[in-house]
């Protein structure tokens, strides 16, 4: 068995599963860091993706590979140190629990897992074989939820009593890839609380504290608008200038070819990673993307309410919802102290400390802070899940060189997952959930 640390100057790794994710957030680091990381292959049933990531690597064809199971057996002579799973949701567990039979530490995109029991497994073999699971939980590494966390640690606003969070999607992003997309459906996904928001509720335990324990909690929602009842009259089923509201409709896939125009990553790369207008056109007939949002085959909440209490008798507020005009997440941090009231959309941190200023009752001192802009004077490339995407891959890097702890184990991660299973449970079956008993 390897192991636990890789105390070499180069780590090598392979990736099972070049979607999205991979392309958009990890490859271009792994290029740019080239003196730090090798890649050494790739695994991938779609042949586009397959030629994408080949290309950008410059790889060899056999180092190509159309599935994980030839590739393992390829890499086993190659001491590979780590590997990426950033497949589907679903096709996680197998190959996960493979690699860590095999010894290799794991990258995991989050969620681990739509299942619950696969979830547990991969832990406690990777707690058995003392292998590092870093679950992408990039949350924790952005300066704005870093900034957080510090100024909790510092005492400043005293001790926490409750946090309201909102997680706002942005409308055209629910469209994109929770009713038209690959997390639509949660049948062939996973419920929207684990798909979308596992790190959010894993950012929520980090404020709380890792050492906290959740101890009940309550989830309300429901699929309110992307639904046939809601459709405009004449809609037709694919979505085109056909439709009677084509140019009026705020879903309308001619938001696709504005973003084309813009010439950078964006929801239509995901739909023609050609990135040309031709590619995108033809991809709008025929692919899941062109349909229209009011005739899809999704059943995931647009809007979910959430209550969640911890063992310190922390108690938190936690909103999912489709229907914001931005995307981004907005915090307020409730201590006895003070409080901390925080927008991930213009990057500001407000810190309010009771008595602390003017007036009647002394509490309109505020500092404000600005994490992002903070970090990018010292590294202007910062970026990517306002700067999570770039710290995780540092941080996954360090910690097989053993410079560093991991951030974070895989039995914490675990917890944030099971939260969100005990709400989409609390939702379904209308009733607040023990998690004592709960698993």
């Amino acid at each position: 068995m390897r192991s636990y640390y890789i105390m070499s100057n180069k780590i090598k790794i392979a990736v099972i599963g070049a979607g999205n994710r991979y392309l958009f957030a990890y490859s271009s680091y792994i290029k740019k860091h080239s003196n730090d990381i090798e890649l050494v292959a790739i695994a991938d049933i779609s042949e586009e993706r397959r030629k994408i990531v080949g290309d950008f690597h410059e790889l060899k064809q056999e180092q190509i590979f159309s599935d994980w199971k030839p590739m393992l057996e390829y890499i086993k002579d190659k001491n590979v140190n780590g590997v990426f799973i950033t497949t589907s949701d679903k096709d996680h567990y197998l190959p996960a629990m493979e690699c860590l039979r095999r010894g290799y530490h794991l990258m995991l995109e989050k969620p681990m897992s739509p299942n619950i029991q696969e979830c547990i497994d991969m832990v406690n073999l990777a707690n058995e074989k003392k292998l590092i699971v870093m679950v992408a939980h990039v949350l924790r590494y952005t300066p704005f939820f870093m900034k957080i966390k510090e100024i909790i640690k510092s005492g400043v606003i005293g001790k926490v009593q409750t946090i309201a969070h909102n997680e706002n999607i942005l409308a055209f992003h629910m469209a994109h890839s929770f009713v038209r997309g690959n997390w639509g459906n949660s049948n062939t996904s996973s419920p929207i609380i684990l798909a979308k928001s596992c790190h959010d509720l894993d950012i929520l335990v980090s404020l709380v504290g890792d050492d906290k324990e959740c101890t009940h909690v309550a989830g309300f929602g429901n699929l309110g608008h992307f639904k046939k009842e809601c459709a405009p009259k004449g809609a037709t089923e694919r979505c085109s200038d056909k439709c009677p509201v084509y140019k009026t409709c705020p879903y309308s896939v001619d938001v696709y070819y504005h973003l084309m125009d813009k010439r950078e990553r964006s929801f239509a790369t995901v739909v023609a990673p050609a990135n040309t207008k031709e590619a995108l056109t033809e991809a709008l007939k025929t692919s899941p993307y062109g349909r229209c949002v009011y005739h899809c085959d999704n059943n995931v909440c647009d809007h979910m309410s959430n209550i969640i209490e911890f063992n310190d008798g922390t108690t938190v507020t936690f909103e999912l919802t489709a229907f914001t005009d931005e995307m981004s997440r907005t915090i307020k941090v409730m201590g006895s102290h003070g409080q901390i009231r925080a927008t991930t959309e213009t990057d500001t941190v407000e810190v309010s400390v009771f008595g602390a200023g003017d007036g009647d009752y002394k509490n309109k001192n505020l500092t404000v802070y600005h994490p992002l802009q903070e970090a990018q004077k010292s590294n202007p490339e910062v970026s990517g899940h306002d700067g999570g995407d770039d710290r995780f891959m540092a941080g996954f890097v360090s910690a097989l060189r053993g410079e560093t702890e991991p951030f974070t184990s895989a039995s914490v991660s675990l917890k944030s997952h099971l939260m969100a299973f005990a709400l989409e449970k609390s939702r379904l079956e209308h009733k607040v959930i023990d998690m004592s008993s709960f698993k």
